[in-house]
């Protein structure tokens, strides 16, 4: 009677390890196929995001000047190119009219310990139409993988150092890809690109290209 009460008792707890393993294994198949799932899900997430980069406008700002004596000897110009490639996957528009000149040239000073300021009123420059260039164009259409130049020229009356700054409106759909990642809606985001240019006392020197 001993022995088949021991057998008994053997074959409940051979049952009840079972049991428990089957629990076990039941929810580690589980967690297994959750881990799987986000996996896949992070995995469709990087998908999408790197598709609708691709659907979206990058626009760099390439900028080039030189500088030289003007021809009466009593300033200088400044002559500057402005190369707008857009390197994204999806055409865009930038605006010029409505917005604020797109092209700036401010005279650099330094104080006492070596940093620059900026306290000279800017020269504010718009952009041309090449057809009529008395005129201001109303927009510029950006091709996927294309570019565009604009050209400025502008006279100042003193060498020095010189601050060239650019900036373009963003379209909507950029906007609204650099809200999402974290830019405030109601800050206008920009294209924008900036260069040193010194410009020299004699016409012997030039502005980096």
């Amino acid at each position: 009677m001993l022995i088949e009460d021991i057998k008994r008792l053997v074959e409940i707890v051979v049952m009840a390890l079972a049991a428990g393993w089957a629990v076990v294994g039941f929810f580690m198949l589980k967690q297994r196929q959750r881990a799987i799932a986000d996996v896949r899900k992070v995995d469709l997430e990087a998908k999408k995001l790197e598709l609708d980069l691709r659907q979206t406008a990058n626009v760099e700002i390439e900028i080039q000047a030189s500088s030289h004596v003007d021809s009466a000897a009593t300033g200088y110009w400044v002559v500057v190119d402005v190369r707008l490639n857009n390197i994204g996957g999806r055409d865009t528009r930038i605006e010029w009219q409505g917005q604020p000149a797109p092209f700036s040239i401010r005279r650099t000073t330094f104080n006492a310990e070596g940093t620059p300021q900026f306290t000279s009123p800017p020269l504010e420059l718009r952009a041309r139409q090449a057809r009529d260039p008395n005129s201001e164009p109303v927009s510029t259409i950006l091709r996927a993988k294309g570019s565009q130049r604009l050209a400025f020229v502008a006279r100042v009356r003193e060498p020095g150092l010189y601050l060239l700054a650019f900036r373009a409106s963003v379209g909507k759909r950029e906007a609204e890809v650099s809200a999402e990642a974290g830019a405030q809606k109601f800050n206008p985001t920009s294209w924008t690109g900036t260069k040193f240019i010194v410009v020299p006392d004699t016409e012997a020197g030039h502005g980096s290209p």
